[in-house]
């Protein structure tokens, strides 16, 4: 689950910046050829080739490690007098 979650987030990352692992292999000092495995979950990554990728996609380690939660507790608020939001049509979304 974990090493899917790390997969898919770097796939996800590099193709919503339209970079190529090329690119970022450049740029995080990580092989071409070990980013793809990682991706393909041939691999396994170690503490130092994800610090190496985190640094690269300017996030934190703990945010490439932790995959999601299972369920996601999500709170729909209305316009009332007790939460003022901009727009009276509009819902606010509170993720917990």
């Amino acid at each position: 689950m974990l090493q899917n979650h790390i997969s898919s987030f770097i796939r996800s990352y590099r193709q919503a910046n339209g970079e190529s692992l090329q690119s970022l292999a450049n740029r995080s000092g990580v092989s071409r050829s070990m980013i793809s495995q990682i991706e393909s979950e041939k691999t396994s990554p170690t503490i130092v080739v994800l610090s190496k990728l985190a640094d690269a996609m300017n996030i934190k380690i703990g945010d490439l490690v932790q995959a999601p939660h299972d369920s996601i507790k999500i709170k729909i608020f209305e316009p009332s007098e007790n939460n003022k939001i901009s727009n009276k049509k509009a819902l606010l979304f509170a993720i917990n």
